[in-house]
């Protein structure tokens, strides 16, 4: 992720350090291919940043969700924050213009609130900070209890 991050905060233009992030994608194939569980989240979000490096919109959105959505199935708390907060950046980056995009803001308070679940309090508020984002304390509340209730339903 941090290889492909730096791909495109130099405006895409080192080739090398975008060779380097595939080859560390096509790594974790294998890994996924033992363990599924435990990495196809991982996997699907490198997919969705590479494709977003290269200009695969299409691709892109697939991947940032379908990697949400395994993070979800398999209860990854820090994994689905970060996942919305990297689907959340994509959207902003790109103007919340393709169909798939929610808006960007709705993305980064999504991830807002898994971060919080998680217990990672410092990294929500930076989020929020850094995209002027006002959460009503209510419905964050609601939303953390929902995602607790939804995990102690899985290991029952």
């Amino acid at each position: 992720l941090v290889l492909l991050a730096l791909h495109r905060q130099m405006g895409g233009s080192n080739d090398q350090i975008l060779k380097q992030g595939r080859d560390a994608m096509k790594g974790m194939e294998s890994w996924v291919n033992v363990s599924m569980a435990l990495f196809d989240n991982k996997w699907l979000l490198l997919q969705a940043e590479y494709s977003a490096c290269i200009g695969d919109h299409d691709r892109a959105q697939m991947m940032y969700l379908a990697s949400i959505n395994a993070a979800k199935d398999h209860g990854y708390t820090h994994e689905l924050a970060l996942a919305y907060e990297l689907w959340g950046n994509y959207c902003l980056a790109n103007d919340n213009k393709y169909s798939n995009c929610a808006s960007s803001s709705e993305s980064f308070r999504q991830a807002c609130v898994y971060y919080e679940q998680w217990g990672a309090t410092t990294l929500a508020e930076k989020l929020m900070r850094r995209h002027n984002l006002r959460m009503h304390p209510g419905a964050r509340k609601a939303e953390l209890l929902e995602g607790k209730s939804k995990q102690a339903r899985r290991r029952d």
